[in-house]
């Protein structure tokens, strides 16, 4: 899948007992991900999502000796390239006994729609006083009552609390800064008291100190702890900042384009 010519793809495989991932960039083949898979005589159902650079492919069998089901997972993260190509399938057997050859059914191909923004406001009822409680945007972010620091300095924490199962992402599209070195900073799976104790996406400003140039920068940390981060080629504004969970990976998106990336092994 995502096949563009015959030296850029990627592919899933299953042999010898391991489901891997494999990313063929420039005709070098690297396998990105695997895991253990062993095979049933019945055969095997794969999976593939893609949505937006994030690849999760799933097997699973049903055992024809106990009839249990077994799967198994893989995936990765490509948010620079390989995002459109051809998908097709590849069987490949040695001999000619009965058993090793391999056969396909039931292929299917469907596009994902895209995730919904999530609205609580009702823009009709905004401007009514009678319905200020509730119909207002204000409403939506809460200032911390634990007072938070950042970097040895106090700062001004706004929460929004709610249950998002699965992949989620928040963004912000900032509209001025009165400060030009100037941090943004989003945070998801928190335990709903401290921001530190899930991601955090930090993004800062580029300055120039001394007549020495800056670059911004994008920064993922985990539990307090910086664990990415990646000097930005930016000379833009910054207009949007958004921090993705999609499987294992933290990813975060800086006007419209993921330039950093964290797999987390123990979510």
């Amino acid at each position: 899948f995502l096949h563009r010519d015959e030296s850029n793809y990627y592919a899933t495989t299953l042999a010898d007992d391991m489901l891997k991932l494999i990313r063929v960039r420039d005709g070098q083949e690297t396998v990105v991900d695997s895991a253990a898979f062993p095979r049933a005589a019945d055969g095997a159902r794969l999976k593939a999502i893609l949505r937006r650079g994030h690849i999760h492919v799933q097997a699973e069998t049903l055992s024809c000796e106990n009839k249990a089901l077994r799967s198994a997972s893989v995936e990765t993260f490509d948010g620079e390239n390989m995002l459109r190509g051809r998908a097709g399938l590849l069987a490949s057997g040695q001999g000619t006994d009965e058993s090793r050859v391999t056969y396909f059914s039931h292929f299917r191909l469907s596009y994902l729609s895209e995730l919904e923004p999530l609205v609580t406001t009702n823009a009709i009822f905004e401007s009514e006083t009678s319905m200020n409680d509730w119909a207002n945007p204000t409403r939506e972010w809460y200032l911390s009552p634990n007072q938070s620091l950042v970097n040895g300095h106090p700062v001004n924490e706004m929460r929004h609390n709610g249950q998002f199962p699965g992949d989620v992402e928040l963004m912000v599209e900032p509209r001025e800064f009165s400060d030009p070195k100037h941090e943004i900073g989003l945070a998801v799976s928190c335990n709903g008291q401290q921001y530190s104790t899930g991601y955090v996406c930090r993004y800062r400003a580029g300055d120039c100190v001394e007549g020495v140039s800056h670059p911004p920068s994008a920064q993922i940390m985990r539990q307090d702890q910086v664990v990415m981060e990646k000097l930005l080629e930016i000379t833009s504004n910054l207009t949007s900042l958004s921090i993705r969970r999609c499987g294992k990976y933290i990813v975060g998106v800086v006007n419209g384009r993921a330039v950093v990336s964290y797999r987390d092994e123990q979510p």
